[in-house]
């Protein structure tokens, strides 16, 4: 295969795979009411910042814009699991704030979201993975320069 075809390979197998993820995470979710992406939200929010997250922070993280993170905060807001406060420094930065209710969303899941990303990678050697990881790290960063350029 040309450098090319690969290219174009990569490309269309990188949108299925996140595609059959994201489905997959639905499965998954199913009986939750939480979604794939806005598990993304919760975990980014929990996980990525010492601080409570603003929303460009958030989006920023997850690769997606402001208006698409508002949109699900403000479904994870209606549930309980989030709260959306004004910063008191600048009051028009908004941030998301876990609550109780999503550490007991959490707790609930136990071991179950470790163990279904580990199923999603199990055909994976330690190798595999390290190598995997370290290659789709270097196209996403690629991906966030030619974001940021314009």
């Amino acid at each position: 295969m040309s450098r090319e075809q690969l290219m174009a390979g990569l490309f269309g197998q990188v949108f299925l795979l996140a595609r059959r993820w994201e489905a997959l995470g639905d499965r998954e979710l199913e009986g939750t009411g939480v979604t794939t992406k806005q598990w993304m939200v919760l975990a980014a929010t929990g996980t990525l910042f010492d601080h409570p997250p603003s929303l460009k922070e958030v989006a920023r993280a997850l690769g997606t814009s402001h208006q698409n993170v508002r949109a699900i905060a403000d479904r994870l807001v209606a549930r309980g699991l989030l709260s959306l406060e004004r910063d008191p420094g600048d009051r028009r930065v908004k941030r998301l704030h876990l609550t109780e209710a999503n550490r007991r969303f959490w707790d609930a899941r136990g071991d179950r979201d470790r163990e279904f990303i580990a199923r999603l990678h199990q055909d994976l050697d330690d190798a595999e993975l390290a190598e995997l990881h370290r290659l789709v790290a270097k196209v996403v960063e690629r991906a966030a320069v030619l974001l940021q350029q314009g």
